[in-house]
């Protein structure tokens, strides 16, 4: 008797509304006979899953559903052909859990770029459905696309890759946010993590688009749509990084409409409206990259975070990079908790956490300057959804006042936390601010912005925003 497809070893079931797992599965037998299986935790049986009848072996083969699974592990499925007998024929599978899928998606911050040294450590709830089909601990790199079976990840592997697979050695290269992110979700809630990588750096959404789904694994979206379905066909949410190779000037401009599209599709195909999509907004970079599209695929996904129902954005403006366009494995691990962090908040309502610094309003302030007032010689912004408090108190970064096409035409010589609100930022100019004038954080291609609370969840990027007239 074996099992050839639905449950292997160290396999992640998605849990359902009720906290319980469904597991279907089959695969051939020397007899035939009625299918009869046990669950048992570690050693012990569970009671209220023991012994019963789940499927019929005929023909030399058999399909098999136990259903209400807990929530946890991990647990051994013990199965019969014939009789619930130890002595009968049969066979089992260990280390099952039943929990939360992610499906991790993008371009290559994404795929993980991050320096091996200093890479997040392996965790026993997390788990991860390699590339390679086959379910195990999850470990970095979690895209090791040398061993992928779609055509679309194996075929663009390097030939350093295929060099260092043939001699049993990993990369030098290869963090990401994907394990960062399973383990600081399953520390907080408690519930097994399962991680399927899909990723595939410098990449569009071109590439990405759902029109491709029949091409199947020649496919970025039909690769994911297969494995998809071959975990299940249920997951809890998506982790999407992506926008870099969209940011030339002749594709910036229809990001917004290719992304609603991207999301749209990926909830109908898997079945789930409301299903949980979160976002990174892109960071930083050098280079000779156009920086008003960089920009606008910038706003772009910091608006959808906060106009579509179940999706958000978390910022990575402020964080290291290894390269020219790569956030290093620290800043990965940080954006991984920012995105568990999201998670804990949206889907399980966890109190103790928010998805982090959003503009409420930007109005124009007056400010003292030498004994005297000066009329709109300030912004106050204030923000929503704020962990805590922000930071730093002074000589924060990153914000500038600009023209609608980006050209500064003030400056700000101080930028603080307002002392009587600290969810509250003043900037002060110095003098009356031209009523034109936009507010913006984050500008250009590589600007400092060091913004964030006590969660260390950061401010978006945005701009160019309207400053409205004081209270």
């Amino acid at each position: 008797m074996t099992v050839t497809a639905g449950i292997e070893e160290w396999q992640v079931i998605q849990r359902d509304a009720a906290d319980e797992g469904t597991i279907r599965f089959n695969g051939t037998s020397d007899r035939d006979g009625e299918v009869w299986a046990r669950v048992l935790r570690y050693i012990r049986p569970i009671p209220e899953l023991a012994w019963s009848h789940v499927g019929t072996a005929t023909a030399g083969n058999f399909t098999a559903t136990i259903t209400k699974i807990p929530t946890g592990g991990p647990y051994t499925i013990e199965l019969r052909i014939g009789a619930p007998d130890p002595d009968t024929f049969g066979t089992r599978v260990e280390n099952i859990v039943v929990g939360d899928l992610w499906i991790l998606a993008g371009q290559s911050n994404m795929h993980g770029c991050g320096r091996m040294r200093n890479a997040a450590t392996e965790s026993p709830l997390v788990r991860t459905f390699a590339m390679n089909d086959r379910w195990a601990i999850a470990s970095e790199p979690l895209h090791w696309r040398v061993v992928s079976i779609d055509p679309v990840h194996y075929e663009t592997a390097s030939q350093q890759e295929h060099e260092w697979a043939g001699l049993g050695v990993r990369p030098e290269v290869g963090a990401g946010l994907g394990l960062p992110f399973g383990k600081a979700l399953a520390e907080a809630v408690q519930v097994p993590i399962g991680l399927i990588p899909c990723a595939q750096g410098g990449t569009s959404m071109d590439q990405w688009s759902p029109a491709l789904k029949d091409q199947g694994g020649q496919s970025l979206y039909g690769a994911m749509y297969r494995r998809f379905q071959a975990v299940g066909g249920r997951v809890r949410g998506v982790l999407w990084y992506q926008g870099e190779s969209d940011t030339r000037e002749d594709s910036a401009e229809t990001y917004e409409e290719k992304l609603r599209e991207f999301i749209e599709a990926v909830r109908r195909d898997f079945d789930n409206p409301h299903l949980p999509f979160y976002m990174v907004q892109l960071a930083r970079t050098t280079g000779s990259r156009h920086a008003g599209g960089w920009m606008h695929v910038r706003e772009v996904q910091r608006r959808l975070g906060q106009e579509l129902p179940h999706v958000a954005t978390v910022a990575a403006i402020d964080l290291e990079l290894d390269d020219q366009i790569h956030i290093g494995t620290v800043g990965l691990k940080r954006l991984g908790r920012r995105l568990a962090n999201v998670a804990r908040h949206d889907l399980f309502g966890d109190p103790l956490v928010t998805t982090g610094p959003r503009v409420a309003s930007v109005t124009f302030a007056d400010a003292p300057l030498y004994n005297r007032i000066i009329e709109n010689s300030a912004v106050r912004i204030t923000f929503e959804n704020v962990n805590g408090r922000l930071w730093p108190d002074r000589h924060i970064a990153g914000f500038s006042l600009r023209n609608e096409q980006g050209e500064v035409i003030a400056e700000f010589f101080d930028v603080r936390v307002d002392p009587d609100d600290y969810a509250r930022v003043l900037c002060l100019a110095g003098q009356p601010i031209p009523p034109d004038a936009r507010l913006w954080y984050g500008y250009g291609l590589n600007p400092y912005c060091n913004l964030t609370d006590d969660e260390d969840m950061a401010v978006l990027a945005f701009g160019p925003m309207t400053i409205q007239p004081k209270p």
